[in-house]
């Protein structure tokens, strides 16, 4: 199909012409697949809302690679680096791991003179959620 018979294609839909079929009933036929495997934390939309291109419709979270965003101050910058092993303990579930700095965001925060870190690490114990306290030591 051609760029311009796409777009006439296209024109068809929104002119509800497209096989004798009205918006609404088409709109039966429109799915979203979501770019992964992962469980819903959040759903922004519901049946029958519009979605535009760059909305966040839903929030999937893959739980089998977590990561920790870890704020720093930025005095300790020089005692750290990407690759470096640190320390992990979530003490609510008496969990410990060891971690691997995966990234420093190199942008220091003005009002709090923090600096962001990702921590990769291996989630072994299945009760590790998003949002649970951590502590890391360096």
């Amino acid at each position: 199909m051609g760029t311009s018979e796409a777009a006439s294609a296209f024109e068809d839909i929104l002119s509800n012409r497209m096989l004798g079929f009205e918006w609404g009933n088409w709109a039966n036929y429109i799915k979203m697949k979501a770019p992964s495997d992962g469980v819903v934390v959040s759903r922004n939309i519901k049946v029958g809302d519009m979605v535009m291109p760059g909305m966040l419709a839903i929030m999937i979270i893959d739980m089998e690679s977590l990561e920790i965003d870890v704020s720093i101050g930025e005095s300790m910058i020089s005692r750290v680096n990407v690759g470096k092993k640190v320390l992990i303990e979530i003490p609510s579930i008496h969990f410990k791991t060891q971690g691997i700095i995966h990234a420093i965001v190199p942008d220091v925060n003005p009002m709090t003179h923090k600096i962001k870190m990702r921590i990769h690490f291996d989630k072994k114990d299945e009760n590790i959620f998003p949002g649970m306290y951590a502590k890391i030591t360096i």
